[in-house]
């Protein structure tokens, strides 16, 4: 049987709820199916701290976790309850090989006005009212629209999806594992075993995301929720959304530059809204262009790279401009991204040349990992018709391009 431990270790449990708990406002803790608590949760209100510390009361709380959960279960979406104590409480189930192993619960708040929402047949009664410092404790929990409710729902669930995702990862990595032990075990299935062993090193790079991204578009979605602006914070979920549907839902290992440039023109949008003015950018794609196929996920990294280390780079004040350019030419497509970031010194651009240059598979480096990952991506796909040039200097920003001839 298996245990939520099997999909997130303890302590990345605690890392999760702290950055999703802090970054919502949210009480926030994982439990297992039959709703108890695993480890004390993150910023849980006084208010549910000493509910929880009473044997009955933490009963009861276990109760309507677990009736959240199956409310989830059923409709197929994230569970939103009005536990006995009358507070909200939203269930996201977690599910490893089609078996519940656990949820994510949120919540500690108050719901203003008329919902929706079930709610426990204990929850008129208000039973702790009969006891004065959880009466002075109830006055402290925070009072939320029933928007920001839903989205903060919407949100979990995002972040649910992204935890499975991440499983998923492991699960293709750790097969990739035991193709290498097979193929060292039986040489004379070499040739087959050698192109399976390629395939899943191509589908596991391009399945790579970053959590810190995750959790800053939560903070910052969280902030302009708290600011009364709901408006922007439900076009960046959107966006954000439209972000994970691609790369948690691609079926094959290749799509067209057009959808690949429409993943990379939210990813923008989302980084326009937490940045402002420091970034502007442009996307110029022509038409016949767009149909290219290429490899899942090559493009992004390219993008995010020139933003983090050079238009957003610590080092600068006034942030800078990005440029995509796409072109269809008579002998070859040609992909162009130019930023007025910080630039590369020699040293540093002579490294990333070097990495290309090279056949094996990128061992590290924060700076030009994510380059040469996507580059040999790109050589795998398209052999030795596709090839890339880079150009930089400090202070003045980097230029990539990307030239891909046409078949003959």
């Amino acid at each position: 049987m298996s245990e939520l431990a099997d999909l997130i270790p303890e302590k990345l449990q605690r890392e999760l709820q702290e950055s999703f708990a802090y970054a919502t406002g949210f009480g926030v803790v994982f439990v297992d199916k039959e709703g108890r608590h695993l480890g004390e949760g993150s910023n849980f209100s006084r208010f549910c701290r000493a509910i929880n510390a009473d044997p009955k009361d933490g009963a009861r709380c276990q109760c309507s976790n677990k009736n959240a959960i199956q409310i989830a279960l059923k409709d197929g979406r994230p569970g939103i309850y009005i536990c006995h104590a009358g507070l909200v409480n939203i269930e996201i189930p977690l599910t490893l090989d089609g078996e519940l192993i656990g949820a994510i619960t949120a919540g500690q708040v108050i719901c203003e006005g008329n919902h929706p929402f079930p709610q426990d047949e204990q929850a008129p009664q208000q039973l702790w009212r009969e006891n004065e410092l959880y009466t002075s404790y109830y006055r402290e929990i925070p009072v939320l629209s029933l928007k920001q409710i839903q989205e903060t729902a919407r949100a979990l669930q995002n972040f649910s999806n992204y935890i499975l995702q991440q499983k998923s990862y492991t699960q293709i990595q750790e097969h990739v594992g035991h193709l290498t032990d097979e193929l060292l075990k039986n040489q004379k299935k070499l040739i087959n075993l050698k192109n399976q062993l390629t395939l899943a090193r191509f589908e596991a790079l391009q399945k790579q995301i970053m959590p810190h991204f995750t959790f800053n578009v939560l903070n910052s979605i969280s902030r302009l929720m708290s600011m009364k602006k709901n408006d922007q914070a439900q076009e960046m979920l959107e966006s954000f959304s439209s972000m994970l549907r691609y790369t948690l839902s691609r079926p094959a290992a290749k799509v067209t530059l057009k959808q690949e440039l429409d993943y990379i023109r939210h990813y923008l949008r989302i980084q326009r809204y937490r940045f402002g003015e420091n970034l502007v950018y442009h996307i110029d794609c022509d038409k016949k262009s767009e149909p290219l196929t290429i490899p899942f996920f090559s493009l992004q990294p390219f993008v995010e790279n020139a933003l983090e280390h050079g238009i957003l780079n610590p080092t600068r004040k006034y942030g800078g401009e990005l440029n995509i350019a796409c072109r269809a030419g008579m002998s070859a497509y040609t992909i162009e991204i130019r930023d007025s970031g910080a630039g590369m010194d020699e040293n540093t651009l002579g490294a990333i040349l070097e990495e290309l240059a090279s056949k094996r598979l990128p061992r590290g480096g924060k700076i030009h990992i994510g380059m040469s990952n996507c580059f040999k991506r790109l050589r795998m796909f398209f052999g030795a018709r596709c090839t890339i040039a880079v150009k930089s200097s400090l202070g003045c920003g980097t230029t990539i391009v990307i030239t891909i001839k046409n078949k003959r």
